[in-house]
């Protein structure tokens, strides 16, 4: 810029000095204000207009030395593409020195050793600042110039630091080069450059313009157009259909795109766009000479995220201990019936979804039974996987979600494991109840003066650990408020002898109870009533060379009820001393006498005579040491 001295003259003509009112005065303040605030905007107009058009002259530059790097023989491979930083460094090779030797056009590096790029930040990346973005096409690599979209460079620059950076060199190869081993001038080898799309452009034979004569520019193509704006749709209107659309001259261009970043193809006819994707496309001219490649152009389709709606359902809200899975008595005859307390968790607005989105990897169906949130508890259960189709959850309920209450309350929920596609829906939830069974009375069978009682298990329902209570005076054992003998003694499941005179009369009153694990199922049993008259006392004893009598482990001694069977109650635990025999046995008083030729009973030494208590057990007080032949 010339600077342009001024003169400055002295005015000596007197003149009149007036003040300025307030008014005035701040009138010039907001004027002035006004004024700099324009010329900061402008100035930064300014400054992002020059930085723009330097940038796309750079790009200009630098796809023409790639083109000049193609046409003079070098070649680009997956590798030298994978990002701007390995293209710019094949550019700055040198061809080697035989190819050098036969190579008639440029034999150096195709950009300065120092050139370097710089990438935009985040936030930059988020504007519609113009950005360069590299297209790693073998066939024509180049960078375009596009506004918002995918982070790009900002900038390219001359580093200082790559000053004097050796590249390396590379064969290359040309279509026409020098003669090496011909007479002719020329070694011709006949392999068309054949053009990829987007295209680049056919090695053009280079020609002397006369010095009057300037080569005319070429004219850039149009991008091509969208049928689609860019936009955010819900899930369910995916996928779209997009059709690009020419924009140009017929015959001047082909259209080609790219789906998220992935190699440009050429346009064969509308596209199905999936949820989430950028489509780019560009123009790739067909006439090189006249027309080059348009910048590229970009629409962004996104999806809401689907808000899920879950629902939960079961058969009936009262389910009854058998029905809830609950463990029945050792003795109930098969079939066993089998567990129906199972809910149903679904999704109450399936047809927002589209198929290929109902897939447990971006949500599932969650519950939990002891009344916590399930999107958050960690006793949370989860339906199994599935893909292509939305499979309802199976939600059983067991008898230990109840534990010792009448009611739980069942929760549901979508949970989300993918934000960006479905939201998680408000938690639903089902209250199920408890529904009591009567037990039934327990069953009594009487052997001499022997009672053994056993709960009655022909109705499938009776569960483990029912109880049975008994009295033997006529009484009844009674309910109390919380479903509990009143009086009684409890059933061990070991017969009980009935004591009294010979010919008299007893009344056993017994009622089977609810398990103390699980007591609001059931209500307790009307009471069973037996009667008998006692007769005489038949206890009966054996011995002799045995370990087992009547599918009962005994050895050497026992006792037999009224029908034959092993009385339990009468133990002798090891029995005699390994093979001997016990001849005698007679009951004398409360105890038993057994004599033989045993050297200890029990473990106890006891020769040939002991005295057994009424259970069975050594009687200490007595010990007669009898040998014999």
């Amino acid at each position: 810029m010339e600077i342009i001295p001024v003169m400055m003259v002295q005015n000596t003509k007197p003149r009149r000095l007036r003040g300025y009112s307030l008014i005035e005065i701040l009138m010039v303040v907001a004027v002035l204000s006004s004024v700099a605030a324009g010329a900061v905007v402008t100035v930064s107009n300014v400054t992002q207009a020059t930085e723009n058009t330097k940038l796309r002259r750079d790009v200009a530059v630098i796809n023409r030395a790639i083109r000049l790097y193609m046409v003079n023989g070098g070649t680009f491979v997956q590798a030298d593409l994978r990002n701007p930083g390995t293209m710019l460094s094949k550019l700055k090779t040198r061809a080697s020195t035989d190819t050098a030797k036969q190579l008639a056009g440029v034999k150096h590096s195709m950009a300065d050793e120092r050139l370097n790029y710089e990438m935009q930040s985040t936030e930059e990346s988020r504007s519609q600042v113009e950005r360069a973005r590299f297209i790693p096409d073998p066939g024509n690599p180049r960078f375009v110039i596009e506004k918002g979209g995918v982070a790009g460079i900002r900038r390219f620059f001359l580093d200082s630091s790559l000053s004097g950076t050796d590249y390396g060199t590379e064969d290359r190869a040309v279509n026409m080069k020098l003669a090496k081993t011909d007479p002719w001038v020329w070694d011709y080898n006949d392999t068309p450059n054949t053009r990829k799309s987007p295209g680049n452009p056919p090695p053009v034979v280079a020609t002397t313009p006369s010095s009057n004569q300037e080569t005319p520019a070429n004219i850039p193509l149009n991008p091509p157009a969208f049928s689609l704006p860019s936009g955010a749709d819900k899930r369910k209107n995916y996928p779209k259909t997009l059709t690009l659309l020419p924009t140009n001259p017929s015959g001047t261009a082909a259209i080609s795109y790219s789906i998220n970043g992935s190699p440009f193809i050429p346009y064969a006819g509308p596209i199905n766009v999936a949820a989430n994707s950028t489509v780019t496309a560009i123009s790739v001219t067909l006439d090189p000479d006249k027309y080059d490649d348009s910048t590229t152009s970009s629409s962004v389709y996104t999806a809401t995220a689907i808000d899920a709606v879950a629902s939960i359902g079961f058969p009936k809200t009262g389910y009854n201990y058998v029905e809830l899975g609950g463990p029945l008595h050792p003795s109930t005859p098969g079939p066993l019936p089998a567990p129906s307390a199972t809910g149903t968790g679904g999704l109450a607005n399936l047809d927002e979804f589209p198929v290929p989105f109902q897939n447990s990897t971006l949500f599932r169906y969650v519950w939990t039974v002891d009344g916590t949130n399930p999107k958050t508890s960690g006793t949370a259960q989860t339906q199994p996987d599935f893909t292509n189709g939305f499979i309802p959850a199976a939600i059983p309920v067991a008898v230990t979600a109840f534990g010792s209450s009448s009611a739980v309350t069942v929760k549901g929920a979508i949970k989300s494991l993918d934000l960006s596609s479905v939201n998680s829906s408000p938690t639903v939830s089902q209250a199920l109840t408890a529904v009591a069974l009567a037990l039934r009375p327990p069953l009594a069978t009487i052997d001499g003066r022997d009672v053994t009682l056993a709960p009655d298990v022909s109705g499938r329902d009776t569960p483990a650990n029912v109880r049975i209570y008994y009295t033997t005076d006529g009484t009844d054992p009674g309910v109390d408020a919380a479903g509990n003998p009143i009086r009684g003694n409890v059933w061990t499941g070991v017969p009980f002898t009935l004591e009294g005179t010979t010919g008299s009369t007893q009344q056993i009153i017994a009622r089977a109870y609810a398990p103390l694990a699980y007591p609001q199922f059931f209500t307790a049993a009307a009471p069973s009533t037996t009667m008998i008259t006692l007769p005489p006392r038949t206890d009966v004893y054996v011995g002799g060379i045995f370990v087992n009598s009547t599918g009962n482990t005994m050895r050497n001694i026992a006792k037999l009820n009224n029908s034959g069977y092993v009385d339990t109650r009468f133990d002798t635990g090891t029995g005699a001393s390994v093979d001997s025999l016990v001849g005698v046995v007679r009951q004398v008083g409360g105890g038993v006498m057994a004599g033989g030729d045993f050297g200890a009973i029990n473990g106890v030494a006891r020769a040939g005579a002991v005295l057994l208590t009424p259970a069975g057990a050594v009687d200490t007080s007595f010990n007669a040491e009898l040998t014999g032949n």
